[in-house]
């Protein structure tokens, strides 16, 4: 038997996927896959089903997900990312990604519900895969802290994100211990943007004084101190609170090396 399929299973299965290479845990398997009620019912030789499709020759992996992605988004400037729920989900589907995690964003002055309101909204029924939000707090408030997050990890969500930097999203340490506290209590992952937001404004200042505005010189004013030195602020935040963190987008391997001691 293969993952409760056998050989000569006389099982009549929705969809079969016959003959291809199978990525499965440990080992590839040369084998049918037999699916029903959408789901992957079966592993085995010869199964049976209402609908066949010839997979001989080619590699079946499981789909892919995007964990940190951005669509339909308001950014903080007040510009919209350009991909709907439609046009993302339908360009991850052609490429082998069934599942999406982008961002509903609190931003300050809304309460943290009512951006995930929003968001589902936004999506409706357009998505092609499946799709689950992270939350991102930008404005903890007593209403986001004791009643938002808590409920909306009642009701299935389990990641919170903030941001170190960025005017319109940042949070002062006070309040990133506010969340970490909360995410705690609610065994939520709290997912951290970690850049020194005053090193990289100072730096900003002094370039555009000095007439170094143009786009080519963005990289220069985001240096890698400036990422290791937040990392580094970030893992300590989440030690006095004792709970994890995960650094999203980490670009340099000094904030590896953080993340590693």
């Amino acid at each position: 038997a293969l993952a409760g399929g056998k050989r000569g299973d006389m099982t009549t299965y929705d969809t079969i996927i016959k003959g291809g290479l199978v990525a499965a845990p440990g080992r590839d398997l040369l084998c049918d896959i037999a699916i029903s009620n959408g789901r992957i019912a079966a592993l085995g030789d010869g199964l049976q089903g209402a609908e066949g499709i010839d997979a001989q020759g080619l590699i079946v992996t499981p789909g892919g997900v995007d964990a940190h992605c951005h669509i339909d988004q308001l950014t903080s400037t007040g510009a919209r990312t350009a991909d709907t729920f439609e046009s993302a989900s339908r360009a991850a589907a052609h490429g082998g990604t069934t599942t999406l995690m982008p961002f509903a964003v609190q931003h300050r002055g809304c309460s943290l519900r009512e951006a995930v309101t929003d968001y589902r909204a936004r999506m409706g029924d357009t998505s092609h895969v499946d799709c689950a939000f992270h939350l991102i707090v930008t404005d903890p408030t007593q209403e986001t802290l004791k009643r938002d997050i808590p409920d909306l990890a009642a009701e299935g969500f389990t990641s919170v994100k903030i941001y170190l930097s960025y005017d319109a999203l940042r949070l002062d340490d006070r309040s990133a211990l506010d969340v970490l506290a909360v995410c705690r209590a609610e065994r939520l992952m709290t997912m951290v943007h970690a850049e020194s937001h005053d090193m990289i404004a100072w730096l900003t200042e002094r370039m555009v004084e000095h007439g170094y505005d143009d786009v080519r010189y963005f990289p220069r004013s985001r240096p890698i101190v400036a990422e290791r030195d937040a990392t580094h602020h970030a893992i300590a935040m989440s030690e006095l609170i004792d709970t994890p963190v995960l650094i999203v987008h980490v670009s340099s391997i000094d904030a590896l090396d953080e993340i590693r001691r």
